[in-house]
């Protein structure tokens, strides 16, 4: 049986959180949800998952906040990271949010195949990165 990838899903929305544990549950992966990025931030420290889905506008400390505090870290060389958000943003300012560590940004609302595509490339790239060192 192949070893299920450890996912965080970060978001003040409960509903949020388990629309999206619903979404994957289909999929060979061990799913922990968190609703205060300060105590995600303190599980991603002490075990780093493989992926972390992040909610951008949360209240005590945004998806940006978040990232750079794992940057701070050293954390991009376990957890590649997901940013979700509502807002509307342009071009430009993905770009800008990717130079921070984001892998990929999604919009909401988002689709159950555009999270699984999400994880499948992420899985991909790690294999792949991991087979190269």
């Amino acid at each position: 049986m192949p070893k299920k990838t450890k996912l965080f899903i970060i978001d003040d929305d409960i509903s949020t959180l388990d629309l999206m544990v619903m979404m994957l549950s289909d999929l060979p992966l061990d799913i922990k949800t968190f609703d205060d990025p300060q105590l995600a931030l303190a599980e991603v420290i002490a075990n780093p998952p493989e992926i972390v889905f992040l909610d951008y506008s949360m209240p005590t400390m945004n998806g940006k906040q978040f990232i750079i505090k794992m940057s701070e870290n050293f954390l991009f060389k376990y957890s590649s990271v997901v940013l979700i958000t509502g807002l509307n943003l342009s071009q430009g300012e993905i770009t800008q949010l990717k130079t921070l560590g984001f892998s990929q940004v999604i919009q909401k609302p988002f689709t159950q195949p555009e999270l699984v595509e999400v994880i499948e490339s992420i899985k991909y790239l790690n294999h792949s990165r991991n087979k190269a060192s």
